[in-house]
């Protein structure tokens, strides 16, 4: 029996207070609803971003990101396409 290729992944962080240097994800998909708290984020090409509680954002394909910035009980949720997708710096 062959595995399947994982479509989707979706990830919850609760209390995400970390910084992750630059980095992009080699995904199909990925967007990322703030549950609860607050972060800033750096895009390349478009600068620093601050999103609270209900904020949603779609993150391209490749794009160089990272998080700056989670308040102490920060809650977002990840959804990406395929489940399983390479990460790779600069």
């Amino acid at each position: 029996m062959t595995p399947k290729k994982q479509k989707f992944m979706v990830k919850h962080f609760e209390n995400a207070d970390h910084y992750t240097g630059k980095h992009a994800h080699m995904t199909d998909f990925q967007m990322i609803y703030i549950l609860q708290g607050a972060a800033r984020f750096w895009f390349d090409g478009e600068g620093e971003i601050e999103v609270s509680k209900g904020d949603c954002f779609y993150q391209p394909d490749g794009i160089m990101h990272d998080a700056l910035w989670m308040s102490k009980y920060c809650e977002l949720l990840e959804i990406a396409s395929p489940g399983k997708f390479e990460t790779v710096a600069p």
